[in-house]
This record gives structure tokens, C-alpha cells and sequence, in this order.
């Protein structure tokens, strides 16, 4: 009689046979079905936007790599403009801290929510996302969306990454040619 190996999931530390295993994480550690699908239930959405065109991605930092938003296809590698992302927690609360990764910059850095009145002021930085989304208007360099997790359902953090090279030319292009200040985007995102 034939044994098969038993391999440990990862994260639920159920033990599966070699075959049942479903994907392995950037460590080569092994991840169940179940545990995988749990994990993009909730990623990370990074939108790259530049001269009119748009890609957006789901990444997983506890797998390492990123989806595929339109086919579902993976990529074992991480996002150009990220090094790391933590959890931090504060009593019951928390939210995803993101690093960008070498050569490039958070140059605005909140949380968003939805078009709610009693946060008139945070509709700026929605309809400025929106209009990068949408390709209606042309921003200088590759722009992040990196749009992160928060313990609360009803915002999501939000990093603005660019290359470094491109900060002051970022700032001046939103100031002169997108009807929003940058000042007005920082506001909108505390």
C-alpha cells in the first residue's frame, strides 16, 4: 500500500495529501483551497494609471503575489511600487501601513469612504481617483492607487505612490492642471 505525504496548510494548519495542496506562498509555504480564497477575499487593489491608460491589480502580501484583476491570472512577483505592507493595530482598531519600495514615494496617504455628506470634505480625493481611473486626465509619471484594508467597513486606506524622481512635477501638474489642489487631496485624505 502506497502512503502519500501529508503536507500542513500554512495558515489553517489542517494537513492536506501533497496534491490537495492549492498554492504555496513568496516562502514556498503551502496554503489549502479554503485558506487561499479566504486571502484574496480582502487584498490590496493597486491602479496604475499613466497617459491614459489603466491596470489595476489584486495583490496578497501574506502570498506575495498579484491577480490579475480582469482574468484572474497570477503573478508571483510583488508590485513595482511596494517593498512592504504590516498590519498595525491600535486597540481594536488597524489598518495596512504600506512601504513603497525603493525609488518611489507615498506622496498622499490616508483613508477613503464612500460619497457620504457628513464627509463632504473626502469627495475630493474620490472624484481626483475616479478621473485617474477613468483616463480623464493625464498625470505626469506612473501614478499608484494602492487602496488597503482598515478594521473599519466603511473606509480603506489609501497611498498615492509615484516615482520619487516625479514628486515635484506631481504636485505642480495637480495644482494647474486638475481643478484640485494638492493641499485639497492631503485635507481629503485625514
Amino acid at each position: 500500500m502506497e502512503t502519500t505525504a501529508m503536507i500542513k496548510c500554512h495558515s489553517c494548519e489542517d494537513h492536506y495529501e501533497e496534491d490537495e495542496v492549492y498554492t504555496h506562498d513568496k516562502d514556498g509555504n503551502p496554503y489549502c483551497e479554503s485558506c487561499e480564497q479566504s486571502i484574496w477575499q480582502n487584498p490590496i487593489t493597486i491602479t496604475r494609471s499613466f497617459q491614459g491608460e489603466t491596470t489595476k491589480v489584486y495583490y496578497s502580501p501574506e502570498l506575495g503575489i498579484t491577480m490579475d484583476t480582469e482574468y484572474g491570472e497570477y503573478d508571483h512577483t510583488s508590485p513595482d511600487c511596494i517593498d512592504d505592507t504590516t498590519w498595525v493595530s491600535y486597540g481594536y482598531r488597524g489598518h495596512t501601513d504600506i512601504t513603497p519600495a525603493s525609488g518611489y514615494e507615498a506622496v498622499l496617504t490616508g483613508w477613503v469612504t464612500g460619497l457620504f455628506d457628513d464627509v463632504s470634505y473626502k469627495h475630493a480625493i474620490n472624484y481626483f481617483t475616479e478621473e485617474l481611473y477613468e483616463g480623464d486626465i493625464f498625470p505626469p509619471c506612473p501614478v499608484y492607487i494602492v487602496i488597503a484594508p482598515t478594521s473599519n467597513v466603511f473606509s480603506m486606506g489609501c497611498d498615492i505612490i509615484i516615482p520619487e524622481a516625479h514628486v515635484e512635477e506631481f504636485k505642480e501638474w495637480i495644482n494647474e492642471e486638475t481643478g484640485y489642489t494638492f493641499d485639497q487631496l492631503d485635507q481629503a485624505l485625514r
